[in-house]
């Protein structure tokens, strides 16, 4: 593993209190301002970093400029969701008839939406009472899955705005 300390700079403090996940899991945690926005618990994926010498997670917000990385701490409460290929396999029936509500075709590939969008998703279709053959709900949990991705990259972008607003009015931001 590959030594990052000039990619990554965090105080001493965050680093002791930073947990180690699996390369590539996506990890929910508990976040102020995703919290304070009506977003719920982000989501992100991680990835496997060492940082003064101890192996740490970072996990990637994406916005419309950059990744934005933060490392993942216990304090944030962090679970670990497993991999893509993990969740989809233990959740197969919700995967299948999401992965037909975000637009792809049956056996087809998910090139209609992204790992993060589909991991949101399934997250969204288990907390509710869904059934798989309501179309509109399925609809619903895709479009607001997409919703919550941009939303987050938007408060990647807009701390302030986003904590000093909290909670936004996403439809006024277009979001």
């Amino acid at each position: 593993m590959q030594e990052l300390e000039n990619r990554f700079s965090f105080p001493q403090a965050i680093i002791e209190d930073a947990v180690a996940i699996q390369n590539g899991n996506f990890v929910e945690i508990d976040d102020m301002l995703y919290e304070a926005n009506k977003l719920g618990r982000k989501i992100m994926q991680t990835q496997l970093v060492k940082i003064g010498g101890k192996e740490v997670s970072v996990g990637a917000t994406a916005n419309e400029i950059a990744a934005l990385y933060e490392p993942i701490v216990a304090s944030d409460n962090p679970i670990d969701l497993g991999s893509l290929k993990s969740i989809t396999d233990n959740n197969k029936n919700i995967f299948l008839a999401l992965h037909q509500a975000f637009g792809g075709s049956p056996g087809g590939s998910s090139s209609s939406y992204t790992a993060i969008e589909m991991v949101v998703a399934i997250r969204a279709a288990l907390a509710e009472n869904l059934s798989l053959s309501d179309t509109k709900h399925l609809a619903a949990i895709t479009a607001d899955a997409r919703a919550n991705i941009k939303r987050g990259g938007w408060i990647a972008s807009h701390h302030v705005e986003a904590f000093a607003k909290a909670p936004l009015d996403w439809r006024s931001l277009g979001l």
